[in-house]
């Protein structure tokens, strides 16, 4: 898709839907003025403001991102099981960039590789538009939420496929679970050697990541006392969660193999760690998030993996060491990361120290500025981490919409209207 095509589906659309939330408990500037001011050591023990020499420097990274989203009845707003239409009606316009997911009630797009935030933002709200315009098509309607906030009940439908029926006689009940939907971020990488090494000095990031991107408080009609209930269902399976330390792409392939080998997971595809190779782009895929309840929320995530990567491949050129925080550690931040979201505390799993949820985001902050700035980011992620200390994340978000008048239908509602919002970076 042209940027100029998606830029005239974008200007169709006016206006939004505003609610007005609380506030986090932690207010922006705290996490901005550490990042612009705490750059003599970062707390993974790399110093944010010393960077390579421009010779040395990587040239702008792409980045390319899929979106699952959840389809519903704009009556009921019971999931609705109509993807196999939906995306038949969708591939006229987005062709195979809709695809379909696990269960009948869900779809995912994806975009092209980016190296412009403002034309990623563009084509992640023309995909939305198009899709939406498929649902309602077959009197459905879109949200962007990673949890259904209701259901139906009962085993989901399964969509047709050889690889999801052995799936189902694999997995059994896990497969009936995964009604949940994810944003999953895809950066270049020339080398897979180095994108292992990468994911190294990633680790100890993806639980700030995953609690500034948490979005599924609810599930079946309740609040699930979670911020990132999605991450608690991933979490059961045998190759999801924080990636190992590789010492190399060899040592990487060799547990993948391993895994498929031995029927733990159930292919190359089924690898479901945080950070993993893409098995069919030559990328880094960054797996953290749940489904962006809107396309700031989707592009601000976007904007701190890119960076992130950016800043580890500098510390890996380098020959700067990655932190090696324990497995157990890793797994007990990202439950943090979950329970919490930004408004209470979360473990870094390197210091093993709880923080404040705001200061671990000022850290990575800090840490990823030089990226930023090298990639002409930062106007924008400073506006869009404001926008997310104002409103709150999307779980902040779903929880007062239900707050009102206590109707789990009054959330999806809301969602309903956060996922067509036109985003506020749009041309930048």
């Amino acid at each position: 898709m042209s940027e100029r095509s998606s830029s005239a589906i974008c200007q169709s659309v006016q206006g939004g839907f505003n609610l007005v939330v609380e506030p986090c408990v932690s207010p922006v500037e705290d996490a901005l003025v550490e990042s612009r001011q705490s750059r003599s050591t970062s707390i993974h023990g790399r110093r944010a403001d010393k960077v390579p020499s421009a010779g040395a420097r990587q040239p702008r990274l792409t980045v390319g991102v899929e979106e699952e989203f959840l389809l519903v009845d704009p009556h009921s707003r019971l999931l609705a099981p109509v993807a196999l239409p939906v995306i038949a009606t969708a591939r006229t316009k987005l062709a195979d960039l809709v695809t379909p997911e696990l269960t009948c009630y869900q779809v995912e797009t994806r975009t092209e590789p980016h190296q412009h935030l403002g034309a990623l933002a563009e084509q992640l709200y023309a995909n939305r538009l198009y899709l939406s315009r498929a649902a309602v098509a077959h009197g459905a309607r879109l949200i962007s939420s990673g949890s259904p906030v209701l259901s139906p009940g009962g085993t989901p439908p399964f969509m047709p496929g050889k690889r999801y029926e052995r799936s189902g006689r694999i997995f059994g009940a896990l497969d009936e679970e995964q009604v949940c939907c994810a944003c999953h971020v895809h950066v270049g990488m020339d080398s897979r050697e180095e994108a292992v090494l990468v994911s190294n000095h990633l680790r100890g990031w993806i639980a700030v990541l995953a609690a500034m991107a948490v979005n599924s408080p609810l599930w079946g009609g309740r609040d699930t006392g979670y911020a990132g209930w999605r991450s608690m269902c991933w979490a059961r399976w045998p190759a999801a969660g924080p990636p190992p330390y590789f010492a190399s792409a060899a040592h990487y392939d060799d547990a993948v193999d391993t895994l498929v080998g031995t029927g733990v997971a159930l292919d190359v595809g089924g690898i479901y760690w945080d950070v993993r190779l893409s098995h069919h782009v030559p990328t880094l895929e960054v797996r953290v998030a749940d489904a962006g309840l809107s396309v700031d929320d989707t592009v601000l995530f976007a904007a701190l993996v890119r960076a992130a990567v950016a800043t580890a491949l500098d510390d890996v050129r380098a020959g700067r060491p990655a932190s090696r925080p324990d497995a157990h550690l890793l797994r007990a931040a990202s439950w943090r990361g979950a329970r919490e979201g930004l408004g209470g505390v979360l473990l870094d799993p390197v210091s093993r120290r709880l923080a404040p949820a705001w200061r671990r985001v000022g850290q990575l902050l800090a840490w990823v500025r030089p990226a930023l700035v090298r990639h002409g980011d930062t106007a924008l992620v400073d506006s869009l981490v404001s926008r997310l200390s104002l409103h709150g994340t999307g779980a902040v978000r779903q929880r007062a919409a239900l707050r009102r008048r206590q109707r789990p239908a009054d959330t999806v509602d809301y969602l309903l209207a956060g996922t067509l919002t036109a985003p506020s970076c749009l041309g930048r």
